[in-house]
């Protein structure tokens, strides 16, 4: 758990050096305790708000099967703080404010 959080801060505070963990934080989203995906899951968010990863590619890290063993389509049957995590991963995307949204215009 420690380890992952320097990992996490890390990503968060040089994510240039942290873009090297990728495939230790894809390998800790697969079989880790609650708390190491968490912190996988945010720096993994730190990683794409900083533009050092694709938001698609952070997704598909996080949804591969395997991945995220904790969350289910039920969320409530999942783990609370991993829940928080993915939600935060997704809203890195969606909230960073660089986002064109006039594709979400739902007037079409």
């Amino acid at each position: 758990l420690s380890v992952m959080a320097t990992i996490f801060d890390l990503c968060d505070g040089d994510p240039e050096e942290g873009s090297a963990f990728v495939s230790h934080l894809q390998s800790s989203l697969k079989g880790g305790s609650p708390g190491v995906v968490f912190y996988a899951l945010k720096a993994i968010g730190a990683l794409t708000r900083s533009d050092c990863l694709d938001f698609a590619l952070a997704l598909r890290l996080a949804t591969k099967k395997g991945s995220v063993s904790f969350i289910d389509e039920n969320l409530s049957k999942g783990n609370e703080i991993v829940a928080i995590a993915f939600a935060e991963l997704c809203g890195s995307y969606c909230f960073d404010g660089s986002n064109d949204d006039s594709s979400l215009d739902s007037s079409e």
